[in-house]
């Protein structure tokens, strides 16, 4: 089966936005998942430079009642959804840890423990480095 149907969280943020305008570019059906954190969408709607040809939720990682039929109707997913700046994780940890630990862990539930039809699931940060260089690379 042919991936069409991509999932990405956090995909209203700097480096998610950019992966989604790349996907569109090359005809893939996005649908983006972010809570729209106010630290970084301050307004609480989705930024100008959000791709009109994507689908857009806003929902939280954790909230698995939002992210598992997202999950349920992709082929692949690039997860990115994380809770982001550096200093406030230094004393904000519980909330870090929930985040973006949580988080992760509830993507990995569903693709364990769910009938699905994803084919490939990328973790965002152990691809940042990659797809900033070259974002064709992506499913390679």
């Amino acid at each position: 089966m042919s991936i069409r149907d991509i999932l990405v969280t956090g995909g209203a943020g700097y480096i998610g936005s950019h992966l989604v305008d790349a996907l569109v570019a090359r005809d893939y059906h996005v649908t983006v998942l972010d809570n729209l954190e106010p630290q970084v969408h301050r307004s609480g709607t989705w930024p100008s430079y959000a791709n009109p040809k994507a689908k857009y939720v806003q929902g939280d990682v954790r909230d698995r009642s939002v992210f598992e039929p997202l999950v349920l109707g992709a082929q692949a997913v690039v997860h990115f959804g994380a809770a982001v700046s550096v200093g406030q994780s230094m004393y904000q940890i519980d909330r870090y840890v929930d985040v973006n630990t949580r988080g992760t862990a509830v993507l990995l539930d569903i693709l364990v423990n769910a009938a699905h039809h994803v084919e490939n699931f990328r973790d965002g940060y152990a691809l940042q480095a990659r797809i900033e260089n070259d974002l064709t690379q992506v499913w390679q």
